[in-house]
């Protein structure tokens, strides 16, 4: 069932429910209205009747108990609009006028027999319902006062009829409304929906929603929008990525292949066998580093999902001096201001660093040392090599980007680019200079602190 359908039948249902009470209310207040009248009416006419035998000395010219048949003058105590009747305590019927005879019942009895003070109830007289009062009129004597009211059960017919229609007319005109109303409120889902599904056809993320107005549908169509252009960078990243790896995987790849084709023609020339094995494995060991550099590109964990710590920069620094002791030989210091500890993913920051230590080795002559900085949030490393030229100053942190001076070395170009990362990942960033007396320095800085 539509999200339409589903407004239109709710709203249709609403109204239609609201109309059942108010049609009950409405019924029930208009049949304690009638009541009301009848009952009203037969008081107010038993109270003349009593006044008028009253008034002729009726309770004493009808003597005690034992006297004569009590006669009623009919013209006096009845009209057309009521059925008047006495009844004696014994049941016997005294006199009745109003084309009718009331049902005599215990109840009637006892008024007359003076036990209980009045009685008013609905009784049936062939197809017809009266509402009948029975009120004491002289010694053992009770009077009845009826009154049709079967025009009053047609009234309240016609009313529920009425409210009946009513109902279901106000239900269906709720559900038409309803359904055109919800056709122009979900219009802007139903935009969101297509492309939606259009992307998922085609897979063309270029072509953004409109956004209408500011409300909840405009709020849903700007946040499509914003997952559209994140995906269409992420897709835009991955492109570029694949497409430079497999450009940077096909140079030592064409090495190794050649190698192995002339070691397999079988070289007599020890030296030059020793030569093409040391390429070999050369090449072997960076196409490894750029496969391991890749697996951590793609398989990195968004910033929002790892796992955080509480990350003492200076320990993290003496951490990486140390590996890269024992990986390079090489002489590292670390300089520190004091503690400094940030709320960051300690694998990538120890990545970050470890790859800035072997930038700096790679490019720093053997004799020289390397300089770890740690001040608050910021982390750099220092190199005494050539430095960095102006043209490349821009572009070290790219993928895959090797300056001119550095395609003879080591590397997949894809270290820095970890630690730009990295930094990126904890609304940081990164930073490239040359030292006056030589050298560079190249770091990052993290901006999520919470410093000791």
């Amino acid at each position: 069932m539509s999200l339409r359908t589903k407004w239109a039948l709710g709203l249709g249902g609403i109204v239609a429910v609201v109309i059942l009470v108010a049609g009950v209310a409405a019924n029930t207040f208009i049949a304690n209205e009638l009541r009301g009248e009848t009952d009203a009416f037969l008081t107010e006419r038993s109270d003349a009747v009593g006044r008028l035998v009253t008034d002729r000395g009726g309770r004493r010219a009808l003597g005690p108990r034992t006297g004569p048949p009590l006669r009623l003058p009919g013209g006096d105590f009845t009209q057309f609009d009521a059925v008047t009747q006495a009844v004696g305590s014994q049941g016997r019927v005294i006199f009745t006028e109003g084309g009718v005879e009331l049902p005599v019942g215990d109840v009637d009895l006892a008024v007359a027999a003076g036990t209980i003070e009045r009685s008013l109830r609905t009784v049936v007289v062939g197809e017809a319902d009266y509402r009948v009062l029975t009120t004491p009129l002289v010694d053992n004597v009770a009077l009845q006062l009826g009154r049709d009211v079967t025009e009053n059960e047609q009234v309240l017919s016609g009313v529920r009829r009425r409210l009946l229609l009513s109902g279901l007319l106000g239900a269906a005109g709720a559900a038409l409304i309803g359904w055109v109303a919800a056709g122009r409120a979900i219009r802007p889902v139903r935009r969101v929906t297509a492309a939606a599904e259009d992307v998922a056809r085609t897979q063309d993320l270029s072509e953004p929603l409109p956004v209408e107005g500011t409300d909840e549908v405009a709020r849903l169509a700007t946040s499509f929008n914003t997952m559209m252009a994140a995906l269409r960078r992420s897709k835009d990243q991955q492109k570029r990525l694949v497409m430079d790896a497999s450009h940077e995987l096909r140079t030592p790849l064409t090495s190794l292949r050649t190698s192995i084709e002339v070691l397999e023609r079988g070289i007599p020339d020890d030296e030059v066998r020793t030569r093409l094995l040391a390429n070999a494995s050369s090449e072997l060991r960076e196409l490894t580093a750029l496969v391991a550099e890749l697996v951590d590109l793609a398989t990195d964990q968004s910033p929002e999902t790892a796992p955080r710590s509480d990350v003492d920069l200076v320990v993290a620094a003496e951490r990486a001096a140390h590996f890269g002791r024992q990986r390079h030989g090489r002489i590292i210091d670390v300089v520190a201001d004091g503690p400094d500890v940030v709320d960051a993913v300690a694998d990538g920051v120890d990545r970050a660093l470890n790859n800035l230590v072997d930038n700096a080795a790679k490019f720093s002559p053997a004799d020289t040392p390397i300089e770890i900085r740690v001040h608050g949030t910021t982390v750099e490393v220092r190199d005494h090599g050539p430095g960095i030229d102006e043209a490349d100053m821009a572009h070290v942190f790219d993928r895959f980007y090797r300056a001119e001076t550095a395609r003879t070395l080591t590397g997949s170009g894809l270290g820095l680019a970890i630690v730009a990362q990295v930094a990126a990942d904890h609304d940081g960033e990164t930073s490239a200079r040359n030292e006056p007396d030589g050298g560079a320095v190249v770091g990052f800085s993290l901006g999520r602190s919470a410093r000791l």
